[in-house]
């Protein structure tokens, strides 16, 4: 990807995105990034034909081809652009049992631990999608999450998901 993004090059690969969707893409390597313990590949998208970030973890296959391009200005003021400006300050409360993710995921001046063992977590994510489902990860580990909004919009998101697996 290195070689890629300093020279221009074209990379193909298999990408499978936040719904779960595999397909074919070519892109535009810009940039390597390094977000909230996980790395993004920032690059223009030939099948969207958009910018957009591709986590490291769900590309496959990749190939870097023999098509050149000439590196893109981003507009500022873009959808692109405008999402990483948005970040919000979450508040999660964590079990005891949480605590080898807490420390594996969390910087030590976030993390605050209670006199019960439970963990109070005060962190800044990207504004989208992807926050509800990483606390979903948490499982039963999550014991509050705040701001209000947000806890709303968890708890909207499991009674779909409890209907969906009783309708079964």
């Amino acid at each position: 990807m290195k070689k890629a993004i300093l020279e221009s090059i074209v990379l193909r690969y298999l990408y499978v995105n936040n719904k779960g969707e595999q397909n074919s893409r070519e892109v535009e390597p810009m940039q390597l990034l390094f977000k909230h313990r996980f790395w993004y590949l920032f690059a223009y998208c030939r099948l969207k034909n958009d910018f957009r970030m591709f986590k490291l973890s769900r590309i496959h296959h990749l190939q870097m081809t023999s098509d050149k391009f000439e590196p893109k200005v981003i507009p500022s003021g873009t959808e692109y652009t405008t999402h990483l400006a948005e970040t919000i300050l979450v508040t999660l409360h964590l079990s005891p049992k949480a605590s080898y993710r807490v420390y594996d995921e969390f910087k030590p001046s976030d993390i605050h631990q209670e006199v019960d063992g439970s963990y109070t977590v005060s962190a800044t994510f990207p504004i989208g999608s992807w926050l509800e489902d990483y606390l979903f990860t948490f499982s039963d580990l999550l014991l509050d999450v705040q701001p209000m909004d947000l806890k709303q919009k968890l708890h909207e998101k499991a009674a779909i998901m409890t209907r969906q697996l009783l309708d079964k």
